[in-house]
């Protein structure tokens, strides 16, 4: 009965945009966790754009400007629609 409600949102029938856990997962945003959680996703899901997206915003608020363009670039390959992403681009360049 637990595992029913999250069925929908683990890209098992379809695929979805968005990481399962993104809305109860914290990350701090100077922490070495938070980058290993979003890495270790990374490598699960290369091509989740949700991912590239938030790992970007990680790297720039830590002043990685150049790697973060990298990854927001990322998003918007595997979402192009994906306006966050563009936005957050535009700003760093």
């Amino acid at each position: 009965v637990l595992v029913l409600p999250f069925i929908p949102a683990s890209s098992l029938l379809f695929t979805v945009g968005f990481v399962l856990a993104e809305r109860v997962l914290y990350i701090p945003r100077h922490a070495s966790p938070g980058a290993f959680i979003l890495i270790s996703g990374l490598h699960v899901l290369p091509h989740n754009a949700k991912l590239h997206y938030n790992f970007g915003n990680l790297l720039k608020d830590t002043g990685r400007s150049i790697e973060a363009m990298n990854h927001y670039e990322k998003a918007i390959k595997y979402w192009p629609e994906y306006s966050s992403a563009h936005n957050n681009l535009g700003t760093l360049l």
